[in-house]
């Protein structure tokens, strides 16, 4: 095997390695979305492994710039399902005003602020 015959292997290689890479994360993105139904989803999938070149084109193409995640969404700070965002500041901050309104007890904020902080 001389030189040209390795770069040759290694480029393909690096190609092969890339195009898998993209499919999984392709295919995540496809499984996890809520906006398509089951069926499109199946349509995809499918497509993803009868032309496979075209149609990961095809997706990265038309959604591949607004298909976020819900941890996508977490991890740039939007609030979880549940309403928090996690910080122990904010934890405390809500639970103070919640004692403020006289919503909650002295030793409910307590519990709250020791929740917060672990």
């Amino acid at each position: 095997m001389n030189i040209w015959e390795f770069l040759g292997y290694l480029l393909w290689g690096t190609v092969v390695v890339s195009y898998l890479f993209a499919l999984v994360l392709v295919l995540r993105t496809i499984l996890m979305t809520h906006e398509l139904s089951g069926w499109a989803k199946a349509v995809w999938v499918v497509l993803l492994f009868v032309l496979p070149v075209v149609s990961l084109a095809i997706w990265l193409i038309v959604r591949g710039n607004g298909a976020e995640t819900a941890e996508d969404a977490r991890d740039a700070g939007a609030p979880a399902p549940d309403g928090t965002t996690g910080s122990p500041a904010d934890e405390i901050a809500r639970a103070q005003a919640l004692l403020d309104k006289g919503q909650i007890s002295g030793e409910e904020f307590l519990r709250l602020k020791g929740l917060a902080l672990k």
